[in-house]
């Protein structure tokens, strides 16, 4: 059975990098580059429902395993932090001097989303401690 689960799993790691570049280069030269996220936003969806109907035991009990051990400050830091985006912010300050009141507000608003991720992501896991607690 784990053998079958790898396989599943390695087919599309294999073919992604050959597949992904090529398809979305033709999307990109015969329409535009926008048509990217049109493509990818239904297959996501369709991906998405088709694992939840697939394997839901699977599922629900990755996402038990997952919120019991899931550092979501590492996630929160890496996923929305300034750590990333200060070299934009330091770049942009020094090449558009005269831009720097937009690129302050940006570095904010990016604070801003970090903060709320963190916070976020802890009250999501107390109510899943609480609801495993209750179980």
């Amino acid at each position: 059975r784990m053998g079958r689960v790898m396989s599943i799993v390695a087919i599309p790691a294999m073919l992604a990098p050959i597949l992904g570049p090529t398809v979305g280069g033709l999307i990109v030269d015969n329409a535009s580059w926008r048509w990217i996220f049109f493509v990818n936003l239904p297959i996501g969806l369709i991906a998405f429902v088709a694992a939840l109907r697939i394997l839901p035991a699977v599922v629900s009990a990755l996402l038990v395993a997952f919120t019991t051990s899931f550092d979501e400050y590492a996630v929160a830091s890496f996923l929305a932090g300034p750590r990333q985006t200060f070299p934009i912010f330091l770049y942009s300050a020094l090449r558009f001097p005269s831009q720097l009141p937009q690129v302050i507000a940006v570095a904010v608003v990016v604070i801003c989303l970090t903060v709320l991720v963190i916070v976020g992501a802890e009250v999501w896991r107390r109510r899943v401690e609480a609801r495993l607690e209750a179980a």
